[in-house]
């Protein structure tokens, strides 16, 4: 949509933060906010507040369903941004240029340990919904997690039917240590690093996920 005839136009340089689709993690960003208004009679008091709000407000909207990607944000919020927008019950136009996107240290540390996290529960999704649906699916899964030793699985199978059991039906807060102890009895190839990781992981599907910006 392109505006009407133009009255004069303005700029502001605009920095601040912007939320990502992460909690608790921001954006540091900035942009030039340039406005203008149709010739009409009727003029709001403050343009450049509202230019320069409205653009704040689109931006948050992009970034909150965006990946949590620096360079993927600051694309779309110049091609978004950059489109001539007006405002809303008034006769003002605005868009924005020179957009800059960054993420400190500290917030880029938070996004890798939220797709860490994102990526195990995932994992451990697929082990509760699929795995360890059924004893058969349990069994291969065992045997490719183990070199397809057939004459082992034997001895392994009674630990598969008790996880499968476990994942059906717990109701307490146990459910983790069980299930844990079981897998690793399962898989004793597991390190201690491997089984301190695999109890996390699992008490996180019981509600122990933690804040992102948590160490």
């Amino acid at each position: 949509m392109e505006s009407g005839p133009l009255g004069d136009t303005d700029q502001q340089l605009w920095r601040g933060h912007v939320a990502s689709s992460v909690p608790g993690v921001q954006f540091d960003a900035a942009w030039l906010v340039t406005w203008w208004a149709e010739r009409t009679e009727t003029r709001h008091p403050e343009p450049r507040a509202l230019a320069v709000d409205a653009m704040y407000q689109r931006a948050v909207e992009l970034a909150a369903v965006a990946p949590p990607d620096e360079r993927v944000v600051r694309d779309r919020l110049a091609a978004e941004l950059g489109k001539q927008l007006r405002v809303e019950r008034t006769s003002m136009w605005v868009s924005a240029s020179a957009v800059e996107v960054a993420l400190s240290p500290a917030a880029a540390e938070a996004v890798a340990r939220h797709r860490s996290r994102t990526a195990e529960m995932a994992e451990i999704a697929h082990l509760r919904e699929t795995v360890f649906a059924d004893l058969t699916t349990a069994v291969l899964w065992w045997l490719q997690r183990n070199d397809f030793r057939v004459d082992e699985v034997r001895s392994a199978r009674g630990i598969l039917e008790e996880i499968v059991e476990l994942v059906r039906g717990v109701d307490d807060v146990h459910w983790s240590e069980k299930l844990t102890a079981a897998l690793v009895e399962a898989t004793p190839d597991l390190d201690v690093h491997d089984r301190h990781g695999l109890n996390r992981q699992i008490r996180k599907v019981l509600g122990f996920y933690v804040d992102p910006l948590a160490s």
